[in-house]
């Protein structure tokens, strides 16, 4: 006697003495013995794909039939597995590619970038000699107009004093004669007189040579004058130098913001490559080699930027270089114009060196 019942296996009940067997709706031509076999068949793939069938409408299939299905089903999933890889790898070559050409433009774009700056400095280097060895020749040139002016003037001053004391001892002279002529007869005190008429007539001579010897003076004086505007007009070369002197230190220090601005991008597109290799690695999953080539990309990336950093310092440092030989050029001017200062005589072109100095001093504070 057969009892089936809904969704349940068929259980074969027989006369005693026989063995019991069970069927099941989703396993044609198959019996068990027990109910543990009945329970492994439903834990089986075999019975939920004839479930699905059955609530299909459809019939279900034999073991063997089944058996030969997952087979070509596992071939397909094989088949479409292996595609799937070929397909991810040839994504990863593309990407890796990729990475590497960026990472060869990046790499000459900072070559470009060095071998720009390397021959800016090196102009600034150039402009900023340039402009000390004409400063020096300015200096030696006015230092030598100085000396020649104050010759001049120490023989002109040298030739004013000669003319004034003949002029006071041609005066003493007749003084004395005069003195002597009084005490004689009127005869001789006519004499005397046309002496003293001559006299007068000398010391007229002398007051004559006197005023030309303070003309000489005068002409010293104005000589003085040109002298000081020979100091001023070297403390102007001085000033044009140092303001030249200035702009190579704002050339240098604006390569070095664009160093800067250099490395900074340099930086930001080393990031922008690290996030693409990140993101390449979290789409492509394709292994230990592709993440291998990107962290070396990355690596890369990080040491031009420290290249790049290492060549912004070289350049702040090229700049503090200059800075001190600003400097310097300042102790020359200082010491130029004290040089000048012991040169000039004392009296009134002593003060006026002093206001020249002390202008000099406002120019270069200003």
């Amino acid at each position: 006697m057969q009892v089936r019942m809904p969704n349940r296996p068929l259980e074969m009940q027989v006369d005693e003495g026989e063995q019991r067997t069970f069927t099941c709706y989703t396993a044609p031509g198959a019996s068990f013995a027990s109910e543990e076999e009945m329970k492994d068949h439903y834990r089986s793939e075999w019975h939920r794909y004839n479930l699905k069938r059955k609530v299909a409408g459809l019939a279900p299939l034999s073991r063997e039939a089944f058996e030969e299905r997952s087979a070509r089903e596992g071939e397909r999933e094989a088949a479409l597995q292996q595609k799937r890889l070929a397909v991810e790898a040839a994504a990863a070559e593309t990407l890796r590619q990729q990475a590497q050409e960026e990472r060869e433009q990046q790499r000459s774009v900072l070559d470009e970038l060095q071998a720009k700056h390397a021959v800016e400095l090196k102009q600034a280097k150039k402009a900023g000699e340039r402009a000390a060895r004409e400063a020096a020749v300015r200096a030696e040139e006015a230092e030598a107009a100085l000396a020649k002016c104050t010759a001049e003037r120490g023989v002109e001053a040298k030739e004013g004093a000669r003319a004034i004391a003949e002029a006071k001892g041609a005066l003493k002279k007749i003084r004395a004669e005069r003195d002597a002529a009084a005490q004689e007869t009127t005869a001789e005190r006519a004499a005397a007189a046309r002496a003293a008429a001559g006299a007068e007539k000398a010391l007229g001579l002398a007051t004559t040579k006197t005023l030309q010897a303070r003309e000489a003076l005068e002409r010293a004086n104005a000589d003085k004058v040109a002298e000081a505007k020979a100091t001023a007009a070297a403390a102007a070369a001085l000033a044009q130098a140092r303001a030249e002197r200035d702009t190579a230190v704002q050339a240098c220090a604006a390569l070095t913001q664009r160093a800067e601005a250099d490395t900074a991008a340099a930086q930001a597109e080393a990031q922008r490559h690290s996030k693409e290799v990140h993101a390449m690695r979290a789409s492509a999953k394709i292994g230990a080699d592709a993440r291998s080539e990107a962290e070396e990309a990355a690596k890369s990336a990080g040491l031009e930027a420290e290249a790049a950093q290492l060549e912004m310092r070289r350049s702040t440092e090229a700049a503090a270089k200059l800075a001190l030989d600003v400097q310097e050029m300042k102790f020359e001017k200082e010491a130029m114009l004290q040089t000048i200062a012991r040169l000039s005589p004392n009296g009134k072109g002593l003060e006026e060196l002093n206001a020249l100095i002390h202008a000099g001093k406002k120019i270069e504070a200003s």
